[in-house]
Protein backbone atom coordinates (compact mmCIF):
# COMPACT_ATOMS: atom_id res chain seq x y z
CA UNK A 1 0.00 0.00 0.00
CA UNK A 2 3.01 2.07 0.95
CA UNK A 3 4.27 1.91 -2.69
CA UNK A 4 1.26 2.71 -4.29
CA UNK A 5 0.89 5.56 -2.55
CA UNK A 6 4.42 7.21 -3.14
CA UNK A 7 3.86 6.30 -6.74
CA UNK A 8 0.42 8.09 -6.87
CA UNK A 9 2.48 11.18 -5.63
CA UNK A 10 5.56 10.97 -7.86
CA UNK A 11 2.37 11.21 -10.77
CA UNK A 12 1.01 14.11 -9.03
CA UNK A 13 3.95 16.02 -9.13
CA UNK A 14 4.82 14.82 -12.48
CA UNK A 15 1.56 17.12 -14.09
CA UNK A 16 2.94 19.86 -12.76
CA UNK A 17 5.84 19.76 -14.85
CA UNK A 18 5.19 21.58 -18.20
CA UNK A 19 3.69 19.73 -20.96
CA UNK A 20 6.01 20.49 -23.58
CA UNK A 21 8.36 19.49 -21.38
CA UNK A 22 6.97 16.32 -20.72
CA UNK A 23 6.63 15.97 -24.49
CA UNK A 24 10.08 17.06 -25.71
CA UNK A 25 11.29 13.92 -23.56
CA UNK A 26 8.48 11.44 -24.97
CA UNK A 27 9.97 12.91 -28.41
CA UNK A 28 13.13 12.03 -27.91
CA UNK A 29 12.42 8.52 -26.73
CA UNK A 30 10.38 8.04 -29.65
CA UNK A 31 12.59 9.02 -31.91
CA UNK A 32 15.19 6.66 -30.67
CA UNK A 33 12.69 3.88 -30.65
CA UNK A 34 12.28 4.80 -34.80
CA UNK A 35 15.89 5.54 -35.56
CA UNK A 36 16.85 2.09 -33.37
CA UNK A 37 14.56 0.04 -36.11
CA UNK A 38 12.07 -0.85 -33.30
CA UNK A 39 8.96 1.45 -34.03
CA UNK A 40 6.69 2.49 -37.13
CA UNK A 41 2.87 3.52 -36.43
CA UNK A 42 1.72 6.30 -34.50
CA UNK A 43 1.80 7.30 -31.03
CA UNK A 44 -0.51 9.61 -28.12
CA UNK A 45 -0.24 10.29 -24.73
CA UNK A 46 -2.65 12.53 -22.89
CA UNK A 47 -3.90 13.82 -19.82
CA UNK A 48 -7.54 14.32 -19.53
CA UNK A 49 -8.72 15.61 -22.16
CA UNK A 50 -5.44 17.22 -23.26
CA UNK A 51 -3.31 15.63 -25.67
CA UNK A 52 0.51 15.74 -24.48
CA UNK A 53 1.99 14.34 -27.01
CA UNK A 54 1.03 12.70 -30.56
CA UNK A 55 2.97 11.93 -33.67
CA UNK A 56 3.07 8.71 -36.47
CA UNK A 57 6.63 7.49 -37.20
CA UNK A 58 7.64 5.60 -40.36
CA UNK A 59 5.03 4.69 -43.17
CA UNK A 60 1.47 3.40 -43.53
CA UNK A 61 2.11 1.91 -47.30
CA UNK A 62 5.93 0.95 -48.29
CA UNK A 63 5.18 0.70 -51.91
CA UNK A 64 3.35 4.26 -51.80
CA UNK A 65 5.39 6.24 -49.24
CA UNK A 66 2.87 7.22 -47.48
CA UNK A 67 3.48 8.12 -44.12
CA UNK A 68 2.27 7.24 -40.90
CA UNK A 69 0.16 9.95 -39.01
CA UNK A 70 -1.94 9.89 -35.77
CA UNK A 71 -4.71 10.12 -38.20
CA UNK A 72 -3.88 6.62 -39.58
CA UNK A 73 -5.98 3.80 -39.13
CA UNK A 74 -4.40 0.32 -37.79
CA UNK A 75 -6.15 -3.20 -36.53
CA UNK A 76 -6.01 -3.28 -32.93
CA UNK A 77 -5.72 -7.17 -32.49
CA UNK A 78 -6.99 -7.59 -28.41
CA UNK A 79 -7.96 -4.29 -27.13
CA UNK A 80 -11.08 -5.18 -29.34
CA UNK A 81 -11.79 -7.11 -26.23
CA UNK A 82 -12.93 -4.33 -24.31
CA UNK A 83 -15.19 -2.96 -27.06
CA UNK A 84 -16.63 -6.39 -26.71
CA UNK A 85 -17.23 -6.54 -23.02
CA UNK A 86 -18.85 -3.51 -22.86
CA UNK A 87 -21.21 -4.41 -25.94
CA UNK A 88 -22.30 -7.47 -23.33
CA UNK A 89 -22.26 -5.64 -19.81
CA UNK A 90 -24.80 -2.80 -21.83
CA UNK A 91 -27.21 -6.18 -22.66
CA UNK A 92 -26.79 -7.39 -19.14
CA UNK A 93 -27.71 -3.55 -17.75
CA UNK A 94 -30.97 -3.90 -20.07
CA UNK A 95 -31.84 -7.64 -18.97
CA UNK A 96 -31.12 -8.70 -22.28
CA UNK A 97 -28.78 -10.49 -20.80
CA UNK A 98 -27.88 -12.97 -17.34
CA UNK A 99 -24.41 -12.58 -16.72
CA UNK A 100 -24.45 -15.81 -14.46
CA UNK A 101 -26.27 -17.78 -17.43
CA UNK A 102 -24.23 -20.61 -19.30
CA UNK A 103 -23.35 -20.39 -22.61
CA UNK A 104 -26.43 -22.73 -23.92
CA UNK A 105 -29.13 -20.54 -22.42
CA UNK A 106 -28.35 -18.20 -25.36
CA UNK A 107 -26.48 -20.87 -27.95
CA UNK A 108 -28.97 -24.05 -27.23
CA UNK A 109 -27.11 -26.26 -29.64
CA UNK A 110 -23.59 -25.81 -27.87
CA UNK A 111 -22.06 -28.76 -26.64
CA UNK A 112 -22.92 -29.94 -22.92
CA UNK A 113 -19.55 -30.03 -21.31
CA UNK A 114 -18.34 -26.49 -22.43
CA UNK A 115 -21.42 -25.40 -22.34
CA UNK A 116 -22.45 -24.88 -19.00
CA UNK A 117 -19.22 -21.73 -18.45
CA UNK A 118 -21.07 -18.68 -17.56
CA UNK A 119 -20.47 -15.10 -19.68
CA UNK A 120 -18.76 -13.79 -16.69
CA UNK A 121 -16.11 -16.66 -16.81
CA UNK A 122 -15.94 -16.03 -20.55
CA UNK A 123 -15.42 -12.75 -20.32
CA UNK A 124 -12.74 -12.48 -17.49
CA UNK A 125 -10.82 -15.47 -18.77
CA UNK A 126 -11.95 -18.23 -16.09
CA UNK A 127 -14.00 -20.79 -17.77
CA UNK A 128 -11.35 -22.96 -19.64
CA UNK A 129 -11.92 -22.51 -23.11
CA UNK A 130 -9.84 -24.24 -25.18
CA UNK A 131 -7.43 -21.71 -27.06
CA UNK A 132 -7.70 -22.06 -30.96
CA UNK A 133 -4.36 -20.57 -31.75
CA UNK A 134 -2.60 -23.20 -30.87
CA UNK A 135 -4.00 -26.02 -32.40
CA UNK A 136 -1.89 -27.62 -35.13
CA UNK A 137 -3.95 -26.41 -38.39
CA UNK A 138 -4.47 -22.80 -37.28
CA UNK A 139 -1.65 -21.78 -40.01
CA UNK A 140 -3.78 -23.03 -42.65
CA UNK A 141 -7.23 -22.31 -41.21
CA UNK A 142 -6.36 -18.56 -40.40
CA UNK A 143 -6.57 -17.55 -44.58
CA UNK A 144 -9.79 -18.94 -44.88
CA UNK A 145 -13.06 -17.15 -44.25
CA UNK A 146 -15.95 -18.65 -41.63
CA UNK A 147 -18.71 -17.70 -40.38
CA UNK A 148 -19.03 -17.55 -36.48
CA UNK A 149 -21.27 -20.39 -35.44
CA UNK A 150 -18.85 -22.44 -38.03
CA UNK A 151 -15.95 -21.11 -36.18
CA UNK A 152 -17.46 -22.72 -32.47
CA UNK A 153 -17.09 -26.09 -33.83
CA UNK A 154 -13.38 -25.75 -33.90
CA UNK A 155 -13.02 -26.09 -30.19
CA UNK A 156 -16.51 -26.92 -29.26
CA UNK A 157 -15.78 -31.00 -28.60
CA UNK A 158 -12.61 -30.06 -27.30
CA UNK A 159 -12.39 -30.68 -23.38
CA UNK A 160 -12.17 -27.93 -21.08
CA UNK A 161 -8.07 -26.48 -19.62
CA UNK A 162 -9.95 -26.36 -16.27
CA UNK A 163 -13.33 -26.62 -14.18
CA UNK A 164 -15.08 -23.29 -14.93
CA UNK A 165 -14.00 -20.69 -12.38
CA UNK A 166 -11.18 -22.54 -10.85
CA UNK A 167 -8.26 -20.86 -12.51
CA UNK A 168 -7.80 -18.03 -15.42
CA UNK A 169 -5.67 -19.28 -18.69
CA UNK A 170 -6.09 -16.66 -21.56
CA UNK A 171 -8.53 -17.85 -24.55
CA UNK A 172 -9.56 -15.66 -27.65
CA UNK A 173 -11.94 -18.98 -28.14
CA UNK A 174 -13.89 -17.21 -25.21
CA UNK A 175 -14.27 -14.30 -27.39
CA UNK A 176 -15.50 -15.51 -30.02
CA UNK A 177 -18.02 -17.13 -28.20
CA UNK A 178 -18.94 -13.75 -26.44
CA UNK A 179 -19.55 -12.37 -30.27
CA UNK A 180 -21.56 -15.38 -31.49
CA UNK A 181 -24.07 -14.70 -28.14
CA UNK A 182 -24.02 -10.80 -29.24
CA UNK A 183 -25.62 -11.90 -32.09
CA UNK A 184 -28.10 -14.29 -31.02
CA UNK A 185 -28.94 -11.65 -27.96
CA UNK A 186 -29.31 -8.39 -30.69
CA UNK A 187 -30.28 -10.29 -33.50
CA UNK A 188 -27.29 -8.05 -35.41
CA UNK A 189 -24.27 -9.04 -36.80
CA UNK A 190 -21.18 -8.61 -34.33
CA UNK A 191 -20.14 -5.50 -36.29
CA UNK A 192 -23.61 -3.76 -36.42
CA UNK A 193 -24.21 -4.16 -32.61
CA UNK A 194 -20.47 -2.84 -32.54
CA UNK A 195 -21.53 -0.02 -34.78
CA UNK A 196 -25.23 0.92 -33.40
CA UNK A 197 -24.55 0.76 -29.70
CA UNK A 198 -21.00 1.79 -29.29
CA UNK A 199 -19.13 3.68 -31.92
CA UNK A 200 -21.50 5.93 -33.31
CA UNK A 201 -23.19 6.43 -29.95
CA UNK A 202 -19.40 7.96 -28.32
CA UNK A 203 -18.26 10.29 -31.88
CA UNK A 204 -15.70 7.17 -32.71
CA UNK A 205 -15.97 7.83 -36.29
CA UNK A 206 -12.55 6.19 -37.16
CA UNK A 207 -13.23 2.86 -35.64
CA UNK A 208 -15.06 -0.23 -37.67
CA UNK A 209 -15.21 -3.52 -37.03
CA UNK A 210 -12.91 -4.58 -40.26
CA UNK A 211 -14.10 -7.31 -43.02
CA UNK A 212 -12.65 -8.35 -46.05
CA UNK A 213 -14.90 -6.45 -48.55
CA UNK A 214 -14.56 -3.20 -46.72
CA UNK A 215 -12.16 -0.03 -48.27
CA UNK A 216 -11.23 1.86 -45.48
CA UNK A 217 -9.30 5.09 -46.40
CA UNK A 218 -6.29 6.13 -44.59
CA UNK A 219 -5.82 2.14 -43.66
CA UNK A 220 -2.10 1.30 -42.83
CA UNK A 221 -0.90 -2.01 -44.48
CA UNK A 222 1.03 -4.67 -41.60
CA UNK A 223 4.91 -5.43 -42.09
CA UNK A 224 6.87 -7.96 -40.06
CA UNK A 225 10.37 -7.33 -39.37
CA UNK A 226 13.75 -8.67 -40.40
CA UNK A 227 17.29 -8.32 -39.67
CA UNK A 228 17.51 -6.34 -42.95
CA UNK A 229 14.06 -4.84 -43.53
CA UNK A 230 10.55 -5.32 -43.46
CA UNK A 231 8.25 -7.74 -45.18
CA UNK A 232 4.31 -8.07 -45.61
CA UNK A 233 2.92 -9.96 -42.59
CA UNK A 234 1.15 -13.18 -43.37
CA UNK A 235 -2.46 -12.66 -44.42
CA UNK A 236 -5.59 -13.48 -42.25
CA UNK A 237 -8.74 -13.41 -42.58
CA UNK A 238 -10.86 -11.00 -40.83
CA UNK A 239 -13.45 -13.70 -39.65
CA UNK A 240 -10.71 -15.23 -37.43
CA UNK A 241 -10.20 -12.45 -34.79
CA UNK A 242 -13.76 -12.28 -35.43
CA UNK A 243 -15.22 -9.76 -31.79
CA UNK A 244 -11.23 -11.32 -30.04
CA UNK A 245 -9.48 -9.00 -32.30
CA UNK A 246 -10.74 -7.38 -35.92
CA UNK A 247 -11.02 -3.92 -35.01
CA UNK A 248 -9.82 -0.64 -36.58
CA UNK A 249 -8.97 1.90 -35.01
CA UNK A 250 -6.56 5.20 -34.49
CA UNK A 251 -4.62 6.80 -31.41
CA UNK A 252 -6.77 9.70 -31.34
CA UNK A 253 -10.03 7.44 -31.71
CA UNK A 254 -8.39 5.27 -28.56
CA UNK A 255 -8.00 8.44 -26.77
CA UNK A 256 -11.46 9.32 -26.99
CA UNK A 257 -12.97 5.36 -26.13
CA UNK A 258 -10.49 5.85 -23.40
CA UNK A 259 -12.40 8.83 -21.72
CA UNK A 260 -15.71 7.53 -22.39
CA UNK A 261 -15.34 4.35 -21.10
CA UNK A 262 -14.38 5.67 -17.34
CA UNK A 263 -16.90 8.38 -17.59
CA UNK A 264 -19.18 5.06 -18.08
CA UNK A 265 -20.32 6.96 -21.11
CA UNK A 266 -21.52 3.26 -22.59
CA UNK A 267 -24.03 2.35 -19.67
CA UNK A 268 -26.63 3.97 -17.90
CA UNK A 269 -25.14 3.20 -14.60
CA UNK A 270 -21.36 3.77 -13.54
CA UNK A 271 -21.90 0.74 -11.85
CA UNK A 272 -21.13 -0.91 -14.89
CA UNK A 273 -17.66 0.21 -15.44
CA UNK A 274 -16.85 -1.03 -11.97
CA UNK A 275 -17.75 -4.07 -12.94
CA UNK A 276 -15.99 -4.20 -16.07
CA UNK A 277 -12.50 -3.01 -14.72
CA UNK A 278 -12.75 -4.91 -11.09
CA UNK A 279 -10.75 -7.80 -11.52
CA UNK A 280 -12.26 -11.12 -11.66
CA UNK A 281 -8.88 -13.41 -11.16
CA UNK A 282 -5.21 -12.66 -11.45
CA UNK A 283 -5.19 -8.76 -12.58
CA UNK A 284 -7.83 -9.52 -15.20
CA UNK A 285 -11.57 -7.73 -15.40
CA UNK A 286 -13.97 -8.16 -17.96
CA UNK A 287 -11.74 -8.02 -21.47
CA UNK A 288 -9.07 -5.46 -19.47
CA UNK A 289 -6.10 -5.52 -17.16
CA UNK A 290 -5.93 -3.89 -14.12
CA UNK A 291 -2.81 -4.13 -12.11
CA UNK A 292 -0.19 -2.31 -10.35
CA UNK A 293 3.00 -2.20 -12.59
CA UNK A 294 6.38 -0.82 -11.62
CA UNK A 295 7.78 2.83 -12.55
CA UNK A 296 11.18 3.29 -10.84
CA UNK A 297 10.97 2.52 -6.64
CA UNK A 298 7.28 2.91 -6.77
CA UNK A 299 4.05 1.25 -8.71
CA UNK A 300 1.22 2.83 -10.31
CA UNK A 301 -2.23 1.31 -11.13
CA UNK A 302 -3.02 0.87 -14.65
CA UNK A 303 -6.04 -0.27 -16.54
CA UNK A 304 -5.55 -1.80 -20.30
CA UNK A 305 -4.76 -3.85 -22.41
CA UNK A 306 -2.56 -5.19 -25.68
CA UNK A 307 -3.09 -6.00 -28.95
CA UNK A 308 -1.08 -8.66 -31.66
CA UNK A 309 -2.32 -9.76 -35.23
CA UNK A 310 -0.02 -10.38 -37.70
CA UNK A 311 1.70 -6.83 -38.78
CA UNK A 312 0.32 -5.35 -36.07
CA UNK A 313 1.00 -4.62 -32.18
CA UNK A 314 -0.91 -2.35 -29.90
CA UNK A 315 -1.28 -1.01 -26.08
CA UNK A 316 -3.82 1.21 -24.37
CA UNK A 317 -3.16 2.01 -20.99
CA UNK A 318 -5.39 4.27 -18.50
CA UNK A 319 -3.72 5.61 -15.46
CA UNK A 320 -7.04 6.17 -13.14
CA UNK A 321 -5.09 8.47 -10.25
CA UNK A 322 -4.03 10.92 -12.77
CA UNK A 323 -6.40 10.07 -16.04
CA UNK A 324 -3.55 9.65 -18.10
CA UNK A 325 -3.61 8.00 -21.01
CA UNK A 326 -1.07 5.87 -23.32
CA UNK A 327 -1.84 4.55 -27.12
CA UNK A 328 0.84 3.27 -29.51
CA UNK A 329 0.29 1.55 -32.46
CA UNK A 330 2.54 -0.36 -34.89
CA UNK A 331 2.23 -1.46 -37.82
CA UNK A 332 5.51 -3.72 -38.19
CA UNK A 333 5.12 -5.99 -35.51
CA UNK A 334 7.22 -4.01 -32.81
CA UNK A 335 7.20 -5.23 -28.99
CA UNK A 336 4.89 -2.53 -27.89
CA UNK A 337 5.11 -3.31 -24.43
CA UNK A 338 8.91 -2.13 -23.70
CA UNK A 339 7.48 1.54 -25.54
CA UNK A 340 4.60 1.64 -23.19
CA UNK A 341 6.47 0.80 -20.19
CA UNK A 342 9.34 3.77 -20.59
CA UNK A 343 6.62 6.49 -21.77
CA UNK A 344 4.80 5.47 -17.88
CA UNK A 345 8.35 6.10 -16.50
CA UNK A 346 8.54 9.31 -18.21
CA UNK A 347 4.80 10.05 -17.10
CA UNK A 348 5.02 9.37 -13.33
CA UNK A 349 8.44 11.40 -13.01
CA UNK A 350 11.33 8.73 -13.91
CA UNK A 351 14.00 8.65 -16.44
CA UNK A 352 13.26 6.30 -19.57
CA UNK A 353 15.99 3.83 -20.45
CA UNK A 354 16.79 4.88 -24.02
CA UNK A 355 17.16 2.38 -26.71
CA UNK A 356 20.02 1.00 -28.72
CA UNK A 357 19.86 -0.53 -31.82
CA UNK A 358 18.85 -4.42 -31.35
CA UNK A 359 22.01 -6.61 -31.75
CA UNK A 360 20.67 -8.50 -34.67
CA UNK A 361 20.27 -5.42 -36.87
CA UNK A 362 23.84 -4.19 -36.07
CA UNK A 363 25.43 -7.36 -36.87
CA UNK A 364 23.38 -7.75 -40.42
CA UNK A 365 24.63 -4.48 -41.29
CA UNK A 366 27.60 -5.18 -40.95
CA UNK A 367 27.33 -8.48 -42.84
CA UNK A 368 26.02 -6.21 -45.89
CA UNK A 369 28.92 -3.68 -45.89
CA UNK A 370 32.03 -5.70 -45.15
CA UNK A 371 30.94 -9.39 -44.22
CA UNK A 372 30.23 -12.44 -41.97
CA UNK A 373 34.39 -12.16 -40.20
CA UNK A 374 33.77 -8.48 -39.60
CA UNK A 375 30.41 -8.95 -38.16
CA UNK A 376 31.72 -11.91 -35.95
CA UNK A 377 34.42 -9.55 -34.66
CA UNK A 378 32.19 -6.76 -34.04
CA UNK A 379 30.07 -9.15 -32.03
CA UNK A 380 32.95 -10.02 -29.89
CA UNK A 381 33.88 -6.67 -29.46
CA UNK A 382 30.13 -6.02 -27.66
CA UNK A 383 30.41 -8.70 -25.69
CA UNK A 384 33.47 -7.41 -23.78
CA UNK A 385 31.80 -3.89 -23.83
CA UNK A 386 28.92 -5.87 -21.75
CA UNK A 387 25.06 -5.61 -22.15
CA UNK A 388 22.44 -8.01 -22.11
CA UNK A 389 22.90 -10.97 -24.79
CA UNK A 390 21.20 -13.87 -25.48
CA UNK A 391 21.56 -17.01 -28.18
CA UNK A 392 18.45 -15.77 -29.91
CA UNK A 393 20.13 -12.96 -31.00
CA UNK A 394 23.13 -14.89 -33.28
CA UNK A 395 20.15 -17.43 -34.29
CA UNK A 396 18.26 -14.73 -36.02
CA UNK A 397 21.20 -13.93 -38.09
CA UNK A 398 22.64 -17.10 -38.83
CA UNK A 399 18.71 -17.84 -40.18
CA UNK A 400 18.91 -14.60 -42.15
CA UNK A 401 21.81 -15.96 -43.87
CA UNK A 402 20.89 -19.41 -43.95
CA UNK A 403 17.52 -18.35 -45.59
CA UNK A 404 19.72 -16.02 -47.79
CA UNK A 405 21.87 -19.18 -49.70
CA UNK A 406 25.19 -18.08 -47.66
CA UNK A 407 25.46 -21.67 -45.74
CA UNK A 408 28.95 -21.10 -45.19
CA UNK A 409 28.36 -17.56 -43.43
CA UNK A 410 25.73 -19.22 -41.21
CA UNK A 411 27.54 -22.05 -40.30
CA UNK A 412 30.32 -19.89 -39.09
CA UNK A 413 27.73 -17.57 -37.27
CA UNK A 414 25.77 -20.73 -35.73
CA UNK A 415 29.49 -21.98 -34.35
CA UNK A 416 30.29 -18.91 -32.63
CA UNK A 417 26.36 -19.11 -31.02
CA UNK A 418 27.44 -22.55 -29.91
CA UNK A 419 30.33 -21.11 -28.50
CA UNK A 420 29.25 -18.57 -26.33
CA UNK A 421 26.41 -20.20 -25.34
CA UNK A 422 28.03 -24.24 -25.04
CA UNK A 423 24.96 -25.33 -22.44
CA UNK A 424 22.25 -24.16 -24.61
CA UNK A 425 20.31 -26.60 -26.86
CA UNK A 426 18.68 -24.87 -29.85
CA UNK A 427 22.43 -23.30 -31.03
CA UNK A 428 23.38 -26.53 -31.56
CA UNK A 429 20.04 -27.90 -33.60
CA UNK A 430 20.63 -24.43 -35.96
CA UNK A 431 24.29 -25.78 -36.71
CA UNK A 432 23.27 -28.90 -37.52
CA UNK A 433 20.56 -27.88 -39.55
CA UNK A 434 23.44 -25.13 -41.75
CA UNK A 435 25.41 -28.36 -41.99
CA UNK A 436 22.50 -30.19 -43.37
CA UNK A 437 21.86 -27.73 -46.09
CA UNK A 438 25.76 -27.98 -46.45
CA UNK A 439 25.57 -32.05 -47.06
CA UNK A 440 27.81 -32.91 -44.15
CA UNK A 441 25.64 -35.94 -42.57
CA UNK A 442 29.05 -36.06 -40.08
CA UNK A 443 28.78 -32.98 -38.59
CA UNK A 444 24.77 -32.34 -38.92
CA UNK A 445 24.73 -35.13 -36.70
CA UNK A 446 27.20 -34.78 -33.98
CA UNK A 447 25.27 -31.38 -33.49
CA UNK A 448 21.85 -32.97 -33.58
CA UNK A 449 23.13 -35.27 -31.15
CA UNK A 450 24.36 -32.60 -28.59
CA UNK A 451 21.50 -30.95 -29.03
CA UNK A 452 19.17 -33.38 -27.89
CA UNK A 453 21.54 -34.11 -25.85
CA UNK A 454 20.89 -31.00 -23.39
CA UNK A 455 17.14 -30.62 -24.48
CA UNK A 456 15.46 -34.28 -24.56
CA UNK A 457 12.31 -32.70 -25.49
CA UNK A 458 13.33 -31.55 -28.68
CA UNK A 459 11.71 -33.75 -31.43
CA UNK A 460 13.19 -31.61 -34.08
CA UNK A 461 16.81 -32.61 -33.64
CA UNK A 462 15.21 -36.07 -33.20
CA UNK A 463 13.29 -36.64 -36.20
CA UNK A 464 16.57 -34.94 -38.43
CA UNK A 465 18.83 -37.42 -37.08
CA UNK A 466 16.07 -40.14 -38.08
CA UNK A 467 16.89 -38.84 -41.52
CA UNK A 468 19.90 -38.73 -41.15
CA UNK A 469 20.16 -42.53 -40.51
CA UNK A 470 21.67 -42.15 -37.55
CA UNK A 471 20.51 -43.76 -33.20
CA UNK A 472 19.13 -41.47 -31.39
CA UNK A 473 20.77 -42.64 -27.96
CA UNK A 474 19.28 -42.24 -24.41
CA UNK A 475 19.55 -38.68 -22.92
CA UNK A 476 19.60 -37.74 -19.01
CA UNK A 477 18.16 -35.03 -17.40
CA UNK A 478 20.03 -31.80 -17.04
CA UNK A 479 21.11 -30.48 -13.29
CA UNK A 480 21.22 -26.61 -13.03
CA UNK A 481 23.08 -25.77 -10.11
CA UNK A 482 21.11 -23.66 -7.42
CA UNK A 483 23.40 -20.64 -7.27
CA UNK A 484 22.46 -20.30 -11.27
CA UNK A 485 18.93 -20.76 -10.41
CA UNK A 486 18.85 -18.10 -7.80
CA UNK A 487 20.53 -15.64 -10.53
CA UNK A 488 17.34 -15.89 -12.74
CA UNK A 489 15.28 -15.20 -9.30
CA UNK A 490 13.28 -12.22 -9.94
CA UNK A 491 10.47 -10.14 -12.09
CA UNK A 492 10.69 -9.39 -15.64
CA UNK A 493 8.31 -6.68 -17.40
CA UNK A 494 7.39 -7.97 -20.94
CA UNK A 495 4.91 -5.40 -21.27
CA UNK A 496 3.56 -2.67 -18.23
CA UNK A 497 0.89 -4.74 -17.66
CA UNK A 498 2.31 -8.37 -18.28
CA UNK A 499 5.26 -9.26 -15.57
CA UNK A 500 6.37 -12.79 -15.60
CA UNK A 501 7.42 -13.14 -11.79
CA UNK A 502 10.42 -16.16 -11.57
CA UNK A 503 10.86 -18.24 -8.21
CA UNK A 504 12.96 -20.96 -7.09
CA UNK A 505 11.57 -23.95 -4.94
CA UNK A 506 13.79 -26.34 -3.72
CA UNK A 507 15.90 -27.61 -7.16
CA UNK A 508 13.41 -26.51 -9.45
CA UNK A 509 12.36 -23.05 -10.84
CA UNK A 510 9.00 -21.64 -11.15
CA UNK A 511 7.43 -19.11 -13.44
CA UNK A 512 4.03 -17.12 -12.68
CA UNK A 513 2.91 -14.62 -15.35
CA UNK A 514 0.64 -11.68 -14.44
CA UNK A 515 -2.76 -13.62 -14.52
CA UNK A 516 -1.77 -17.22 -14.98
CA UNK A 517 -0.76 -19.86 -12.42
CA UNK A 518 2.23 -21.06 -11.63
CA UNK A 519 4.16 -23.15 -13.90
CA UNK A 520 7.28 -25.12 -13.66
CA UNK A 521 10.54 -24.51 -15.79
CA UNK A 522 12.42 -27.47 -16.64
CA UNK A 523 15.63 -26.79 -17.64
CA UNK A 524 16.88 -27.82 -21.52
CA UNK A 525 20.24 -26.23 -20.89
CA UNK A 526 21.83 -23.96 -17.98
CA UNK A 527 19.75 -21.11 -19.59
CA UNK A 528 16.78 -22.11 -21.34
CA UNK A 529 13.86 -23.81 -19.59
CA UNK A 530 10.77 -25.79 -20.88
CA UNK A 531 7.35 -24.70 -19.81
CA UNK A 532 5.78 -27.93 -18.14
CA UNK A 533 2.19 -28.38 -19.79
CA UNK A 534 2.61 -25.90 -22.58
CA UNK A 535 4.28 -24.92 -25.68
CA UNK A 536 6.79 -22.28 -24.14
CA UNK A 537 10.18 -21.90 -23.24
CA UNK A 538 12.14 -18.86 -21.52
CA UNK A 539 15.47 -18.19 -21.19
CA UNK A 540 17.49 -15.67 -19.59
CA UNK A 541 19.92 -12.59 -20.29
CA UNK A 542 23.04 -12.32 -17.59
CA UNK A 543 26.06 -9.77 -17.61
CA UNK A 544 28.70 -11.80 -15.87
CA UNK A 545 27.95 -13.53 -13.03
CA UNK A 546 25.32 -11.46 -11.29
CA UNK A 547 21.66 -11.65 -12.16
CA UNK A 548 20.29 -12.20 -15.21
CA UNK A 549 19.39 -8.72 -16.35
CA UNK A 550 16.23 -9.90 -18.86
CA UNK A 551 13.94 -12.97 -19.49
CA UNK A 552 12.64 -13.83 -23.20
CA UNK A 553 10.03 -15.65 -23.84
CA UNK A 554 9.55 -18.41 -27.21
CA UNK A 555 6.34 -18.48 -27.75
CA UNK A 556 4.83 -19.12 -31.41
CA UNK A 557 7.07 -18.26 -33.14
CA UNK A 558 7.79 -15.26 -31.55
CA UNK A 559 10.46 -14.07 -28.52
CA UNK A 560 9.13 -11.18 -26.37
CA UNK A 561 11.96 -10.05 -24.00
CA UNK A 562 11.49 -8.40 -20.60
CA UNK A 563 13.80 -6.35 -18.61
CA UNK A 564 14.68 -7.59 -15.02
CA UNK A 565 12.16 -4.94 -12.76
CA UNK A 566 13.25 -5.43 -9.46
Amino acid sequence: MLRFCFAAVVAALSLSASAQGIADHIDQLMTAYHETGQFDGAVLVASGDEIVYEKGFGEADRSWHVPNTPETRFRIGSVTKQFTAALVLQLAEASELDLNAPITRYLPDYPAAQGRVTVHQLLSHTGGIPEHLGQPDFPDMMRDPITPLAFLDVFSGRPLDFEPGSAFRYSNSGYVLLGAIIEQVTGQTYADALRTRLLEPLGLTDTVYQTNEAVLDRMASGYDRTTTGVQHAPYIDTSIPYAAGMMVSTVHDLHQWTRALHAAAPFQNAEMLVTMTTPVLNDYAYGIGNSLIPVGSGAVRSIGHNGGIPGFTSMLMYFPETEQTIAIISNTGDSVGDIARNLAVTLHGGEATMPTRPVEAVLAEIIEADGVDAAIARYREMRVAGGAFDEDQLNTVGYQLLQAGDIPGAIRVFTLNVEMYPQASNPYDSLGEAYFNARDPENASANYLRSLELDPTNDNARAMLGRIGVAVPETQAITVPTETLDAYVGRYALAPTFVVEITRDGETLYGQPTGQPRVELAPVSETRFRVIGGDAQVSFARDGDGPASALTLHQNGRNQRGDRVD
